[in-house]
């Protein structure tokens, strides 16, 4: 919805035949929010944005997952490419002031790091940017993916649909995330940069 509301074009290749897996599902929706996020956010009107996923050694009976994330917005600069997994970084490119905190690639390469998996980089200032992200993921057992438990946590979040949220979040980047997991179950989401802002909403 961001991209379409910017003007920029959303695409998914997906090479990954359906799966259910055993992993931290929020970390890896933390991972992508992120990524794409700023693939968005760094690209102009008219631009593109790609979300790929495939698998590596198709032939291996284990394969690693592999996902990029492209954009052919304004890149990054290769003096500061060294430097985007830093705690509060930010390239300021003449013309664009930047955006946020700092904190969002710090916290994607955490999530990878701890996931056991890499993360690599390549830009190009003008001419975009590719984040490649390869994770591990081990296949669920057979009973854990049964159709009544599809049903079931169906059922369970089907009430949600419709109740309006107010969330008050002081991080730009959780506040992101907790909104687009909320608007996902169909509910309407008012953010708050804080209490106080809160309680004036409420």
């Amino acid at each position: 919805s961001a991209a379409g509301q910017k003007g920029v074009a959303f695409r998914v290749q997906n090479e990954v035949p359906r799966r259910t897996l055993l992993t931290d599902r929020l970390s890896v929706q933390k991972i992508f929010l992120n990524l794409l996020s700023n693939a968005v956010k760094y690209t102009p009107r008219g631009g593109h944005v790609t979300f790929a996923l495939r698998r590596d050694s198709v032939d291996s009976a284990d394969p690693d997952t592999v996902f990029t994330v492209s954009d052919d917005g304004i890149g990054i600069s290769k003096a500061f490419l060294d430097h985007i997994y830093e705690p509060f970084s930010q390239e300021n490119q003449t013309g664009r002031q930047a955006a946020g905190t700092g904190l969002g690639l710090s916290i994607v390469k955490e999530l990878v790091d701890t996931m056991g998996g890499t993360i690599h980089a390549e830009s190009e200032q003008g001419k975009g940017t590719t984040f490649t992200v390869r994770l591990h993921f081990a296949l669920a057992p057979e009973q854990q993916h049964s159709t009544q438990t599809a049903a079931g946590s169906r059922a369970g979040t089907a009430a949600l649909a419709g109740k309006h949220v107010l969330l008050c979040e002081d991080n730009a980047l959780n506040t992101e995330i907790a909104c687009a997991l909320l608007r996902e179950k169909d509910m309407q989401v008012t953010c708050a940069a804080d209490g106080r802002a809160g309680v004036e909403l409420f």
